[in-house]
């Protein structure tokens, strides 16, 4: 009895030519022998959906089966399509079907520092940034092209050819590693590595406010791959940063602390008045809001440490001065 491959593909008889193929690659991938190791039932039903699938995604052949046809030829070992390109070109699976070596996209990552006062009114600096370019003598081989054999294991093709009727697989080259030729000079440029480490020198425009953390991406010559710089603020002699907010202590006369005063403080470039109140105390703190860094839509805050000092050396007058008071 003739089989019924529309209900072996799942399918009614007026399936369109993307429903068969998209019913064939699920079933495929389901009963795959790669996936079910071993299971002679899964094997079947896998050579039954590709002899389905041979008559049905061609249109003469299907034409001459829907008319009931007895002799329809399925004999031409799939032709009409290339089970691993049809399959796997689409699905990412575990089977050891050949795909030609691949190299992942290059990153750079550098940390560039700069100072708060940078950060808060922008600037242009030139940065290094090493970073490896295909070498031009080689071509990024590796090796001497003109000094190299075709591959006697598979031919030049990168790939060797396993399997039968209904199976095959195609498994990268262990003598040539996919590349077809066998190497006998490596490249004296690169030393065999097909990449070459250079240094270039690029101008970077920083705006203002700018965030620790920011990433930007930059553009280098010659470079495949994607380059970004991290921004980093330097360490302050004096001044903590934690956010926008900033930190910082002060040293005040402890006569001034007593009695209070206005102190000056430079911070980031601004001469800053602040009140120290009469009988401070060491370990203090003055909160001046909006005087932190901004990010260009918001400012943090300023928090002064209060840290008294005493004199190490008084004048006579000042200690007849110091005694009336006790």
């Amino acid at each position: 009895m003739k089989k019924d491959y529309y209900k072996i593909l799942n399918l009614d008889r007026s399936a369109s030519a993307d429903a068969i193929k998209k019913s064939y690659r699920k079933l495929a991938m389901k009963y795959h022998p790669d996936r079910n190791h071993g299971n002679k039932i899964c094997e079947e039903k896998f050579k039954e959906i590709n002899e389905a699938y041979a008559t049905l995604s061609d249109p003469s052949k299907r034409l001459s089966y829907d008319r009931g046809d007895e002799d329809v030829n399925i004999n031409d070992d799939f032709s009409s399509f290339d089970f691993f390109e049809d399959i796997f070109n689409h699905h990412s699976t575990e089977s050891s079907t050949f795909t030609k070596p691949h190299k992942p996209r290059r990153i750079i990552n550098l940390d560039v520092y700069i100072t708060l006062e940078e950060s808060q009114e922008g600037i242009s600096k030139y940065i290094d940034i090493p970073h490896d370019i295909i070498c031009s003598s080689c071509n990024g081989k590796g090796f001497d092209h003109y000094k190299t054999t075709i591959c006697n294991i598979c031919n030049g093709k990168g790939y060797s050819v396993h399997g039968n009727y209904f199976f095959q697989i195609k498994n990268t080259c262990a003598k040539c590693e996919g590349t077809g030729y066998i190497r006998k000079v490596i490249c004296r440029i690169c030393n065999g590595k097909g990449t070459r480490r250079v240094t270039e020198q690029v101008l970077v425009n920083l705006e203002k406010y700018i965030c620790e953390g920011t990433k930007k991406k930059i553009h280098l010559k010659n470079f495949k791959g994607d380059a970004y710089i991290n921004i980093r603020f330097t360490k302050h002699t004096s001044i903590t940063h934690v956010g926008l907010d900033l930190y910082i202590t002060v040293k005040i006369n402890v006569f001034q602390v007593i009695l209070g005063t206005t102190y000056y403080l430079s911070v980031l470039s601004r001469n800053i008045p602040v009140q120290i109140p009469p009988y401070s105390k060491e370990g203090d703190t003055i909160i001046l809001q909006s005087q932190g860094l901004s990010n260009n839509t918001e400012r943090g805050n300023l928090y002064i440490s209060i840290k008294s000092v005493f004199p190490t050396h008084l004048s006579t007058e000042q200690i007849k001065l110091l005694s009336k008071l006790l």
